[in-house]
């Protein structure tokens, strides 16, 4: 039995909600066994996943949301500020704006790095349900460093399966 720690899960609901603050349900470990099956052990919950049809690499819906709460949040804000540095200086509020933009790009980039594992499943009455899990180790930052892929290729590996 292998046992692969800092795991976060989420759900499917959670994966495609577009409005989102964090984004996983849970965190815990994955138990592999010998009968083609992922457990997942949780704080709070124990999810067995069977009839596993396929693994692959994705990510989860954009929070689109979430951004359009924040930036119409930050924008009279920013815009404030932008007009009082400016009284200051224009080299400083040109600074100032090219900041903002780099911030607006970060979190984009940052969200284009969260690949997760997506493993699903078939059901008795064939309906495909989706798993999301991600390398949490390190607050997160192993699973943008590699660590998610290495959980692909380990899942992948040790159920046999043909990659998508």
């Amino acid at each position: 039995m292998t046992i692969l720690k800092d795991i976060w899960y989420t759900s499917e609901n959670r994966a495609m909600s577009t409005f989102k603050l964090i984004a996983y349900d849970e965190k815990g470990r994955i138990e592999l066994n010998n009968n083609d099956n992922i457990i997942f052990i949780g704080s709070n919950s124990k999810i067995i996943i069977e009839n596993i049809s396929s693994i692959s690499m994705g990510y989860q819906r954009f929070k689109w949301m979430t951004w359009c709460i924040t930036l119409a949040f930050f924008l009279p804000v920013y815009y404030i500020m932008f007009i009082y540095i400016s009284k200051i200086s224009v080299y400083l509020s040109e600074i100032f704006m090219y900041l903002f933009l780099l911030c607006i790009l970060f979190g984009i980039s940052f969200f284009l790095m969260m690949k997760w594992v997506i493993v699903e499943s078939i059901d008795s009455d064939g309906k495909i349900t989706k798993y999301y899990f991600y390398d949490g180790g390190k607050n997160g930052w192993r699973g943008v460093f590699g660590g998610t892929n290495k959980l692909y290729k380990h899942l992948s590996n040790s159920l046999n399966l043909i990659l998508k």
